[in-house]
């Protein structure tokens, strides 16, 4: 087996279980470029050995694949003895310009960029002062003209307390004082607040069963150790996509149909309403489940 081979295999298992390039990008943080050339075995588009390696192994898990035997295999073709320190770091700067697709700008360049960006720094910073400064100057404004638009409502909460009084003097005797309509009024404002807190205590008790429906329901979705996983949920005819890797953890809740379609069914473990979820898949096959409605 050689490079091309290996790489065909790698590319053969990720179109058998319907993964797209962007997919295994998003899985395996691994650039477009690289991946095309892994699969294709093009030794020229590689990245420094060390890094291809832990490219391919990475890829071969993603797959649910036997990432060590992946990456031995992979060695045999593509040495990996390691060089120094220096050579290491010129090899992981190509990588990283591989990946974002651009060349290296010149020195000069640089220089002119970065001059132009303390430029555009300092003009932000010239222009935030001046708003400043200005905001400070019609501070004393505002507060005058917020002051008289504040005496308007001050003058109608005035009436308003007036005509109250007067609704609380007619209800209680001649004989209470001026304080005591003060009294009343604030027993008065109580008593119209006890209405709406019966009214509020007893709306919610309505939405009580609906809720718990939606609790009886319950599957969480975790990944194996050294696994991950694509899976798609059909959520009461809602259908959504989801990535989890090693040890995470995905909760879902359902009240009428979940139906999950796994990338990697033998790579997780499924609990249904806290107890453990069985299902017969192998790891790195597509398995989709339809899950029951507790009663």
């Amino acid at each position: 087996m050689d490079l091309k081979e290996l790489g065909s295999r790698l590319k053969a298992e990720r179109e058998r279980q319907e993964f797209t390039i962007e997919q295994i990008m998003e899985l395996t943080k691994i650039s477009r470029v690289n991946i095309y050339a892994i699969e294709d075995g093009n030794k020229k588009d590689f990245p420094h050995p060390v890094y291809a390696k832990g490219f391919i192994k990475n890829y071969a898990k993603v797959l649910g694949l036997n990432s060590d035997e992946i990456g031995e295999e992979f060695s045999k073709f593509y040495s990996v003895d390691e060089e120094p320190e220096e050579s290491l770091q010129n090899s992981f700067d190509q990588n990283n310009s591989a990946q974002k697709d651009y060349s290296v700008k010149s020195s000069k360049s640089s220089f002119s960029s970065i001059l132009m960006i303390l430029v555009l720094i300092g003009v932000l910073a010239g222009f935030i002062y001046y708003l400043h400064d200005n905001a400070l100057l019609d501070f004393g404004k505002t507060d005058q003209l917020e002051v008289v638009v504040e005496e308007t409502p001050a003058a109608e909460t005035n009436s308003e307390a007036n005509s109250e009084e007067i609704e609380v003097v007619v209800e209680t005797p001649a004989e209470e004082t001026t304080t005591e309509t003060q009294d009343t009024e604030e027993v008065k404002t109580e008593e119209i607040v006890i209405v709406p807190e019966e009214e509020a205590a007893t709306t919610p008790v309505e939405e009580v069963a609906p809720i718990a429906q939606v609790q009886g329901n319950n599957v969480v979705i975790t990944a194996k150790t050294d696994q991950a996983c694509w899976l798609q949920a059909t959520v009461d005819g809602k259908s959504i996509e989801y990535v989890i890797n090693e040890s995470q953890s995905l909760p879902l809740s359902y009240e009428k149909s979940l139906k999950i379609r796994f990338g990697n069914g033998g790579g997780v473990d499924v609990t249904y309403n806290g107890k453990p979820f069985v299902f017969n898949a192998i790891k790195g096959k597509v398995k989709t489940v339809d899950f029951p409605i507790s009663e």
